[in-house]
């Protein structure tokens, strides 16, 4: 899944528009709410919306659903919660996550809830925003000792860390990443790949042009991102031009499926002169499974 579009649960015209956005994935947004009761107001609109779009692979609008709540720190979190799996959220992200323990509560409590929810066991994954503290960033290697199984991904908020370590840049125009940012974001890759799951770009801001933005989403997917955050419709239109695999990557992926197909119980096969292994079957399947969401 190449774009996730954040949406302000709240804002009735931008969820209005999120459908049509060409996203892969909309983001409902209820951890930014500004007042309490655009937060109460945010939780009622993000439950009937996804309500309302749980049929739209019907509808020729193949979009997941998924739901930012605010962090554990928080006394707003479990509201939250709850409201996203009452539209039956494919997932949850969850921000400020320091380590592996925050994954944890987290995914106790979604238990207690899709239980109650009449949710299939499992069938709700997270993704933790991480990084936000330079500390944070030192021990990433944490998450990937014990794999919690709802995990899908990481993902990080350069802004968040560039004022923590007091940094006056993040990145370029042209899409060249700087310092601490820099040093956290290969990091926070290598960790993705190492437990298998997706690693999503920062948001950058909607006033972005268009020229810096692109450069950025390239950068992200040359660098081994498997998708970006867009606050925009114009945003999702340059991530989903950037992460859209070519002809020889597709048809290379379709290779290593086929090998494993054909070796169903072989831990590794051979493909030309390489050795492949199943973590190259898993990004196999991620890339078709980004051309199968059937947008862009």
């Amino acid at each position: 899944m190449r774009s996730w579009l954040l949406v302000p649960a709240e804002d009735e015209e931008k969820l209005e528009d999120a459908a049509s956005s060409g996203a892969d994935v909309v983001v409902l947004d209820l951890d930014q709410a500004r007042s309490e009761s655009a937060r109460v107001d945010g939780r009622e609109r993000a439950a009937d919306w996804m309500r309302n779009h749980r049929q739209q692979v019907l509808q020729g609008q193949n979009f997941a659903r998924w739901v930012r709540i605010s962090p554990i720190e928080s006394e707003h979190w479990r509201e939250d919660l709850r409201a996203a799996l009452a539209g039956a959220a494919e997932g949850i992200f969850l921000p400020a996550v320091p380590g592996p323990a925050y994954v944890q509560q987290l995914a106790s409590e979604v238990y207690e809830v899709e239980q109650r929810s009449g949710i299939a066991h499992g069938a709700t994954q997270i993704i933790p925003l991480v990084a936000s503290r330079p500390q944070n960033v030192l021990t990433l290697g944490q998450f990937a000792e014990n794999v919690q199984p709802r995990l899908g991904g990481f993902s990080w908020e350069s802004a968040i860390l560039a004022e923590a370590v007091g940094a006056r840049r993040e990145h370029s125009s042209t899409g060249e990443w700087f310092g601490a940012m820099a040093y956290a974001r290969s990091k926070i890759v290598l960790l993705a790949k190492a437990c298998g799951l997706l690693a999503l770009e920062s948001a950058q801001p909607a006033t972005m042009s268009d020229e810096a933005f692109a450069n950025l989403a390239m950068v992200a997917r040359a660098d081994g991102f498997t998708g970006m955050f867009a606050n925009s419709a114009a945003q999702v239109k340059a991530i989903n031009a950037a992460f859209s695999p070519t002809e020889g990557e597709l048809t290379r992926a379709e290779g290593i499926i086929a090998q494993f197909t054909s070796n169903p119980n072989a831990d590794h096969v051979r493909m030309g002169n390489r050795v492949l292994n199943r973590s190259d079957l898993q990004r196999a399947r991620q890339m078709l499974e980004t051309v199968n969401m059937g947008v862009g």
